[in-house]
């Protein structure tokens, strides 16, 4: 078993232990009519910051990467993007009390990870989970410096090192299947240097993207830097099961 070193958001999923039940063609892809999206309940509503309008702040917008477990339960969030900080509380605050019925894989609960992103105005917030890659320039302006983005790996003084990691599991059954091939997981490496939100890929094999995401959650870098400063940047890795 070996796999590459190379490190560059959006929907993925989790997946279980439950995978390796699933015959080869079923795990290796997943039919659109096989997938049932996770339904979200968005109440409470979220709030427009007090502390920004009385300052006369009218408008902003946050990106909340999310982490649901099979049971629906939110097992991690995290604040990607925001034109302010007050923003990116006000989103996790409602998200933490929303309601989630998790996404099913052939009538099975499975974990998942997405983006909601909020845009927030005096007359209401709208949400949506539609990823994106910036905010406007002139949306940055606005807040004089007080806007956040998850990193790319060029926007680094350095690529981060990793300082602790774990070779992925690959059962002898899957190998004695001929089950092999190379999956990429998504990531993200926070200011700490831990792995955050590890997602797989529903047009790769299920039962490796697994194994692969069971062991990056034990990886650890280096805290990435930009500027000299701690920063949350964008990853990924390639494993090939060979």
């Amino acid at each position: 078993m070996k796999f590459s070193s190379l490190l560059a958001l959006s929907f993925g999923l989790i997946f279980g232990a439950a995978t390796f039940g699933a015959t080869s063609a079923d795990a290796s892809a997943v039919s659109v009519t096989a997938w049932q999206t996770a339904k979200i309940t968005e109440d409470p509503a979220p709030i427009f910051p007090s502390k920004l309008l009385r300052i006369g702040v009218t408008r902003g917008k946050a990106q909340v990467t999310v982490s649901v477990d099979a049971n629906g339960q939110l097992t991690d969030a995290l604040v990607v993007e925001y034109t302010d900080p007050e923003f990116g509380t006000a989103a996790v605050t409602a998200i933490r009390q929303w309601r989630i019925i998790p996404a099913r894989l052939r009538g099975e609960a499975v974990g998942t990870t997405f983006d909601f992103v909020f845009n927030f105005s005096a007359s209401g917030v709208v949400v949506t989970t539609d990823s994106v890659d910036y905010f406007p320039t002139y949306m940055r302006s606005i807040f004089d410096g007080h806007s956040f983005q998850a990193c790319t790996m060029q926007d680094l003084d350095r690529i981060p090192t990793p300082i602790s990691t774990t070779i992925p599991a690959y059962p002898k059954q899957l190998a004695a299947q001929g089950i092999k091939g190379a999956v990429t997981i998504d990531f993200y490496i926070d200011q700490t240097g831990a792995v955050r939100m590890p997602t797989g890929s529903r047009d790769e094999d299920l039962r490796l993207s697994s194994l692969a995401i069971a062991a990056i959650r034990q990886w650890k870098f280096e805290p990435p830097m930009s500027h000299g400063r701690p920063a949350l940047v964008r990853a990924k890795q390639l494993f090939n099961f060979n």
